[in-house]
């Protein structure tokens, strides 16, 4: 989505930046929740609905174009925020239980190393098809 709001929507580094407030902001809402609602509701029934959540939002940027209003863009963000929420916190509660109390330490631990390494392979592997595609595109112009 930076990559987007940078290019063909035009917007600087620190506004992109900015115009993904709206993600973060529903994860915080739904975070919170959701670990009140782990105790409460099925964690699995949350792990179901939180990407199925994502998904509507990941839906609605399927139509944005760069003349789209940037409110549809903020919409679909939180959205997609909120879906990320609701998952994240039962998941994590989830996969702790799954381990006995000795090794919840060990299971944290990697489920985080996992999490960040995954994170940096999609930064990397972004990077490297949009500069292969930016490629492309520069040398069938010339």
């Amino acid at each position: 989505m930076i990559f987007f709001l940078q290019g063909p929507y035009g917007e600087d580094p620190l506004t992109a930046g900015i115009q993904l407030i709206p993600l973060g902001i529903g994860v915080i809402i739904t975070g919170l929740v959701s670990g009140f609602l782990a105790d409460k509701v099925s964690v699995r029934i949350l792990c179901v609905v939180g990407p199925i959540v994502s998904a509507l939002g990941t839906i609605g940027l399927c139509v944005v174009q760069p003349t789209t209003n940037y409110w549809l863009i903020a919409f679909s963000l939180f959205v997609i925020g909120l879906g990320n929420g609701i998952f994240n916190s039962p998941n994590g509660v989830a996969g702790m239980l799954s381990v006995t109390t000795e090794f919840r330490g060990v299971a944290s631990g990697i489920r985080l190393c996992c999490t960040f390494v995954s994170s940096m392979f999609g930064i990397v592997i972004t990077v490297c098809v949009d500069k292969y595609f930016l490629f492309i595109v520069e040398n069938t112009i010339t």
